[in-house]
């Protein structure tokens, strides 16, 4: 027998449609609103996409024709288009995480850290008195990260240095830790500079530069007949994750990406349709592809950990050497100055607050411990094909894969909830799948980058 529903009953329904529909437009509006409510930056689109091509494309690009010869020539080939979306794509979600929560919570602007703290004081209720501890997680990965880039910096500089002095018959045949040592107080004097204005000039040179040498290594990687024959198109699964390490730590640009987009004069050009990210994202994507395709076909299997280092022994390539040596030296103070502006504020507020008569002593002691800890990383994993997988698929695999989709959850988990179960079901979904992917590659990648080392080491 048919009932007929109380007036009552289909109004709260419709109540219930109505709230359902209003936060699901709500939603999809945000993400194609323009950041209104922020004031406008000093940076250009154009100017941000060259900063975020000068930050992305380096020493780890150089890496990447190892990463071919891990992967095969055409699994690596895939790797870097696959890896390279999957990145652009979670670096989406920081972005659009951060445009929400800074409208939000009335902030200007938001770094990856404290990022992952808003996202969970407003997202699931339970989870809120964690915030503080996700910013704490978020940070230490990204300084764990920026030491592991010191690290590899330093055997990049040891290795080119040695590399291009022991050319010369009248020099002393030494090794690499020899160099390691003769670098170490250069590296201490230039990580002493507290204001990166000092290093801007210079910066800016050895962009010059690094396009002229990349202009050099690239005619001579793309001459007809220089091209090996027969070179394995697939190897085994370890080498495939120690492989996708080198790929990711050359992608790794998850933390410098909200620093960029908050300076921006219109932040909404950072990830709009054809914007800065999609922009930069595809040329560092192309440029990666045929720096290792090329590299390792011409190379094969007695391809470097940096292409640089197969180059022919003869002047015009020394010079490029030496200019590589130049703009990571300068780099690298870069890489720790990030450390230093995220720990030593809060220790010097909490652990040194007696000593504040000798603060500055301290923080140079602080600063030079640093590249002590750097050093000893590259002492232990001197070779730039087993140091760079390491760095790409620890913290590297963290930032990149894991916190973009859970502070993205987070981040609009009570507006997912109003959604139907199917919508909310495809967008977690979705996360867990990312989530599940970066984790089963750090615990895969770990594990075969520490198999590599250990039996580098016995051999």
């Amino acid at each position: 027998m048919m009932t007929e529903e109380s007036p009552s009953r289909m109004g709260d329904q419709r109540r219930g449609d109505s709230i359902h529909a209003n936060a699901v437009d709500e939603y999809e509006e945000h993400l194609e609103a323009p950041l209104l409510a922020r004031p406008p930056g000093t940076v250009t689109a154009t100017r941000t996409l060259m900063n975020f091509l000068r930050g992305m494309i380096g020493p780890g690009c150089l890496a990447l024709p190892v990463a071919f010869k891990q992967a095969g020539l055409w699994t690596g080939f895939i790797l870097v288009f696959v890896l390279g979306f999957l990145n652009y794509h979670c670096m989406n979600m920081l972005v659009h995480s951060a445009h929400y929560l800074c409208d939000k919570s009335g902030k200007l602007e938001l770094d990856y850290g404290h990022l992952a703290k808003k996202a969970v004081d407003y997202g699931i209720y339970r989870w809120r008195p964690h915030s503080r501890k996700a910013l704490y997680l978020v940070n230490v990965c990204i300084a764990m990260l920026q030491i592991g880039v010191g690290s590899v910096l330093y055997v990049f500089m040891a290795s080119h240095i040695k590399e291009v002095l022991e050319h010369y018959d009248h020099v002393v045949s030494m090794n690499l830790t020899t160099y390691m040592l003769i670098i170490l107080i250069p590296l201490v004097l230039i990580n002493s500079v507290r204001t990166l204005r000092v290093l801007a000039v210079f910066s800016t040179v050895g962009n010059i530069l690094m396009v002229i040498a990349f202009v050099i290594i690239f005619q001579a990687l793309i001459r007809p007949g220089n091209f090996q024959p027969n070179l394995p198109s697939i190897t085994h699964f370890s080498e495939i994750a120690v492989a996708c390490g080198s790929i990711l730590y050359a992608f790794e640009g998850q933390a410098m990406i909200l620093p960029m987009e908050n300076k921006m004069r219109h932040p909404e050009d950072m990830i709009r349709p054809y914007g800065v990210l999609w922009a930069g994202m595809s040329l560092v994507t192309i440029t990666y592809v045929a720096t290792g395709f090329f590299g390792f076909m011409v190379y094969g299997e007695d391809v470097q950990g940096s292409i640089t280092l197969n180059l022919p022994d003869i002047w015009v390539y020394d010079v490029v050497k030496v200019i590589l040596v130049v703009v990571v030296y300068v780099g690298y103070v870069i890489q720790l100055y990030i450390v230093v502006e995220m720990i030593w504020p809060a220790i010097r507020r909490k652990v040194l607050g007696r000593y504040q008569s000798i603060h500055l002593l301290l923080e140079y002691v602080f600063r030079a411990l640093l590249v002590l800890l750097t050093l000893a990383i590259a002492l232990v994993v001197p070779k730039l094909e087993l140091i760079i997988p390491l760095v790409g698929v620890s913290s590297g695999m963290l930032l990149a894969f894991v916190f973009p989709p859970i502070i993205e959850t987070m981040t609009f988990w009570p507006e997912w909830e109003l959604m139907s179960r199917w919508e909310m079901a495809l967008r977690v979904g979705k996360n867990v799948v990312l989530i599940f992917v970066g984790i089963f590659g750090l615990v895969v990648g770990m594990s075969s980058s520490i198999d590599n080392i250990i039996r580098h080491h016995d051999s």
